[in-house]
């Protein structure tokens, strides 16, 4: 169940980047539909037995990731002192085809035990019953994007969650901090009052990602929650540390953080181990396939 709801944390990430690029749509690409369109003849369409179905188009993949994952416990996720005990590492692949579904394969090693065979990162994937957001649930307002709903959880008033993702404005968000009071509902009907203290870290970080090379505007941001006691993070969406790495152009989620304390997010904290978990999603591939988005630099290029 964390994994699923830890996989929607991510997928959402990814979706709030996508927000206005044209990456994907619902149906195939003009690309696809002038590719395919090349296959038919303009004179005359082929004739087909009656009990004969039309050869069905089959996606193909479009875009690949590759991730390092680890799990770090330490005393304190927000300043990152005392204690660090690295307990998990791993890995967290991820391919979405042309109709934009995805797959997962997932590595897992956590003190010395093999635990991929123990969680089907498929079987999780798949248990997503959507995220719960409609187009009436994403607002725009004051530089930020805003949810009202997420995966079940509700956000009166609307939480902060990204920035502008594209062309945003540099000298506006640099510097940008927000803090909002809200209040939170669980799909258990479990609601508690909090905040959200949203803040832009760095708008021109750079990384190094195999298959996109040198990424030189890293838009880096973070979005931790305060309150909200009794309600788990992964429940609420409600993560201690919450720190999200984006690029435009190419688009990709170069990095993820996710912190909490074990005691909010299962009620209670592991002996002998820091009481808090730094879950961390390192990009480290990541691969665009026709037909899928290409980077504006190579359509200049090319003109």
């Amino acid at each position: 169940m964390q994994l699923k709801k830890l996989f929607g944390v991510w997928f959402a990430m990814f979706l709030c980047a996508c927000g206005n690029e044209v990456l994907v749509t619902e149906g195939p690409t003009q690309q696809q539909v002038t590719g395919r369109a090349q296959g038919l003849s303009t004179t005359s369409e082929p004739d087909l037995a009656d009990d004969e179905e039309p050869e069905k188009i089959q996606p193909i993949p479009a875009l690949t990731m590759a991730y390092n994952l680890s799990v770090t416990f330490m005393d304190d996720v927000l300043n990152r002192l005392g204690t660090e005990i690295p307990t998990c590492s791993g890995s967290l692949d991820v391919m979405f085809l042309d109709n934009f579904e995805p797959s997962t394969n997932l590595s897992l090693n956590c003190l010395g035990i093999d635990l991929s065979g123990l969680i089907n990162s498929e079987t999780a994937l798949n248990g997503i019953d959507g995220l719960g957001i409609g187009l009436k649930d994403v607002l725009y307002v004051d530089g930020l994007i805003r949810i009202s709903k997420f995966m079940g959880a509700s956000y009166d008033p609307p939480r902060p969650v990204f920035i502008k993702p594209f062309f945003p404005d540099e000298e506006f968000y640099t510097g940008f901090s927000e803090l909002r009071s809200l209040t939170l509902k669980t799909p258990q009907g479990e609601s508690a009052q909090g905040s959200y203290e949203f803040s832009v870290l760095n708008l021109s970080a750079a990384k190094t990602v195999e298959g996109l090379g040198e990424l030189r505007k890293v838009r880096h941001v973070s979005c931790n929650a305060r309150g909200f006691s009794g309600i788990s993070p992964f429940d609420g969406f409600n993560f201690k540390l919450m720190e999200v790495m984006f690029h435009e152009d190419p688009v990709a989620i170069p990095r993820l953080d996710l912190g909490f304390a074990t005691a909010d997010a299962i009620g209670f904290a592991f002996p002998l181990l820091p009481a808090e978990v730094l879950i961390t999603l390192d990009l480290v591939r990541q691969d665009f396939l026709a037909p899928f988005a290409v980077s504006s630099d190579l359509v200049a290029a090319e003109e």
